[in-house]
């Protein structure tokens, strides 16, 4: 192989004639030197780019990788999230039609779920006025699971209206209350996420 160092050395020291006549009686070299340039320039840049036969380059198989799928989510987290929604409409439900019914079947026996789930029902017996919600809207819900127990964390608006009861008629115009905030607790009881508390 011909070295370029002579052709870089004459650039930089000889004057331009000198340099002219350098190069014609150094063709054969100068164009020897210049075809193995342009050589290596096609080498690497088939390195680089990959050919139809050879193994991808690094940066594409970097590329692919970065692009990989995500493991899939633990189902539980929606089965929870499920749950906690399930109460809170249950809970809204109760403030209609004054059962504690639908509650007490999504709690834990004997817990402390199970204890508060009359609470919709004496309120409405006591006052005879209740809150019917029309719209709920879920603002921020944070579920961790354990092996057979989860938490939920929820904070959320409801829109409703205050009415008499049992006869729901409305005594004030429909408002949203914002900012509603319950954290739940969950027991896996029988393959159901039931409530065991309330706070």
């Amino acid at each position: 192989m011909f070295s370029a160092a002579p052709v870089r050395r004459a650039a930089r020291g000889f004057g331009e004639g000198t340099l002219l006549r350098f190069v014609r009686s150094h063709a054969l070299q100068v164009g020897a030197v210049t075809a193995v340039l342009i050589l290596i320039g096609v080498l690497v840049g088939l390195n680089v780019h990959g050919s139809g036969g050879g193994s991808p380059a690094a940066v594409g198989t970097t590329a692919t990788a970065a692009v990989s799928p995500s493991p899939t989510a633990d189902p539980r987290i929606a089965e929870v999230t499920a749950a906690a929604k399930n109460w809170i409409e249950a809970e809204n439900r109760a403030y209609k039609t004054g059962s504690a019914e639908e509650l007490n079947s999504l709690s834990v026996p004997d817990s402390q779920a199970n204890g508060v789930a009359g609470i919709p029902r004496e309120s409405v017996l006591h006052s005879h006025q209740t809150f019917v919600a029309t719209r709920t809207e879920y603002t921020q819900l944070t579920i961790q699971v354990f092996s057979t127990s989860a938490t939920a964390d929820i904070t959320y608006n409801v829109t409703g209206f205050r009415a008499d009861w049992p006869s729901l008629v409305a005594i004030q115009p429909s408002k949203t209350v914002t900012g509603d905030h319950e954290m739940l607790s969950f027991q896996l009881l029988g393959g159901m996420w039931l409530v065991d508390s309330v706070r």
